[in-house]
């Protein structure tokens, strides 16, 4: 087996069936859909089409997105892995792209993805921050995109490496591919990236991006402290993130826990007081102007309830 296509689904069977083909229906590539039990699966028979298509339930105990892609991970063959999210999408001939540019020594191959406002079918802007990072590492050999590409989609994985390197998913309610994406990212020994887009990742109601209850947001907050001690534990040199910042992300879960977590994040040098960007505005500060120019399409907005 080439391909193993990874998707968790719960209650999407629509974009799910949508995802679906964009996939080649071919012998060499498998898709392994693991079900975080939801309340109709009714709509197998009419994707059971594809050659290779798996099925498996979410029996872990553990609810999410990240406990799915472990289940994936166990029951995958291929050489190369490939997650996706049930309402995103391949984009045309994007097996072909992946087939002539993926390089077979390589730990992980890093795609540009693109994006879409399911809301208003406009293409959206979720992509950029990624898109940037490949750039970057295209043109100068950043090496933020091993960091700060925090989502396993547009990626290609070495299963090799991935289960040599025992790299799995947190199981908590959300964020849970930031660590899978940094562990990976930092102990890929090989790495390759494309402009050529495969991914179209989508914005949409509901869904855990935009989702701001305080549940959520205490678990991507642990989550970042997770990550912020394992950049300090590994001495890797990147952007970090800053007192400030976390501030204002997660106003909504103050507490003396949290203030005392994040000041003594600070004092341990995990975080900075302000973001490091600000020393670039200070010494450039039309750059401020354009930035509030861009008008960026906020994931708060009201369209995403």
């Amino acid at each position: 087996m080439l391909f193993s296509i990874i998707i968790p689904h719960f209650n999407s069977a629509i974009s799910l069936k949508k995802l679906i083909k964009t996939i080649p229906n071919r012998n060499d590539i498998e898709i392994i859909i693991i079900d975080d039990n939801s309340e109709n699966i009714d709509f197998k028979h009419e994707i059971e089409h594809h050659c290779t298509i798996k099925f498996y339930r979410n029996d872990s105990n553990n609810k999410g997105a990240g406990a799915c892609r472990n289940i994936g991970l166990i029951h995958a063959t291929g050489q190369w892995l490939i997650f996706a999210d049930s309402d995103d999408y391949f984009l045309d001939n994007a097996f072909d792209t992946i087939v002539t540019t993926l390089q077979n020594d390589v730990d992980i191959m890093y795609f540009s993805p693109t994006s879409k406002c399911l809301i208003t079918g406009q293409d959206s802007d979720r992509h950029v921050f990624y898109q940037g990072l490949v750039n970057n590492y295209i043109i100068n050999n950043n090496p933020d995109i091993r960091y700060r590409f925090i989502v396993p989609w547009s990626k290609i994985y070495s299963r090799t490496f991935i289960t040599k390197n025992r790299i799995v998913f947190d199981e908590v309610l959300a964020s849970n591919d930031v660590m899978f994406s940094l562990k990976s990212g930092h102990l890929a020994e090989k790495i390759h990236a494309s402009r050529l887009p495969i991914y179209c990742v989508t914005r949409g109601k509901g869904t855990l991006t935009v989702n701001r209850t305080k549940a959520v947001l205490q678990s991507r907050f642990n989550v970042e402290m997770d990550r912020l001690s394992y950049i300090q534990q590994h001495d890797i040199t990147c952007i970090r993130n800053a007192l400030s910042s976390l501030l204002l992300q997660y106003s909504s879960i103050l507490s003396i826990t949290f203030l005392s977590t994040i000041i003594k994040a600070y004092f341990d040098k995990k975080i900075t007081l302000v973001p490091a960007t600000y020393s670039i505005y200070i010494k450039k500060p039309n750059l401020i102007w354009k930035r509030l120019q861009k008008n960026k399409m906020s994931d708060k907005n009201d369209r995403y309830k």
